[in-house]
């Protein structure tokens, strides 16, 4: 099942105010009902889909915080949950914990990366630092199926391929562990995600790849 989001604006506003709205998609290509998300009277921005292999999911957003509500391979959604203040980039594991992560000074000279996981019941943790460098200007997380988080980190310019890839990975309910870094030399566009079938993370940027089984802890 394939769930869609987007931002609708209301034209009659002169405010520009938008809500999220989302649909899901089944196999076959035969389009559900489309739901508002978000909640009216508030701008909404930044619309987010993590799916799991089960079909159900998260549809993410910020408006005043960063929330998401929880959808079921049926399309039924939950009650909005609030992760936090800051604008994150949502992830979600096999079996339902989410990771938020976001940078905090972006487009200073002093970053700082933090990941936070939320668990199946919606309980929010607490916030890890993984990184605090000068121009950290990406961060992406994947999850495995025991919550286990996995962030790829830019450090440098990565628009002027002078950049540094490093990793760092925090078990379930634990700290963070070391700092790897996977390249030093002149590339851009790192991501990074799970690969069920070979039980590794994949990572991936401009010029290159590696599958990586354990980082840290």
């Amino acid at each position: 099942m394939l769930t869609v989001a987007w931002v609708e604006v209301d034209d009659s506003r002169v405010d520009g105010q938008g809500v999220v709205k989302a649909r899901q998609v089944a196999p076959g290509g035969s389009l559900g009902p489309i739901q508002q998300v978000s909640s009216s009277g508030v701008l909404a921005f930044n619309p987010q889909v993590a799916i799991m292999r089960s079909g159900g999911g998260i549809v993410g957003w910020h408006d005043t915080k960063q929330r998401f509500r929880r959808v079921s391979a049926g399309g039924t959604f939950a009650a909005a949950t609030a992760v936090q203040a800051a604008d994150a980039n949502l992830a979600i594991s096999p079996k339902g914990i989410i990771a938020a992560t976001w940078i905090s000074g972006y487009g200073t000279s002093k970053n700082s990366v933090y990941v936070r996981t939320v668990s199946t019941s919606n309980a929010v943790g607490a916030p890890h630092l993984l990184a605090s460098a000068p121009y950290i200007v990406q961060a992406d997380t994947a999850l495995d199926a025991t919550g286990r988080t996995f962030t790829i980190m830019c450090i440098g310019s990565c628009d002027d391929f002078a950049s540094s890839f490093r990793v760092r990975a925090i078990p379930y309910g634990g700290s963070p562990g070391a700092t790897t870094t996977v390249t030093n030399s002149s590339h851009s566009g790192g991501a990074v995600a799970l690969v069920p079938s070979l039980g590794k993370f994949r990572i991936v940027w401009n010029s290159g790849a590696k599958d990586l089984t354990k980082i840290g802890p």
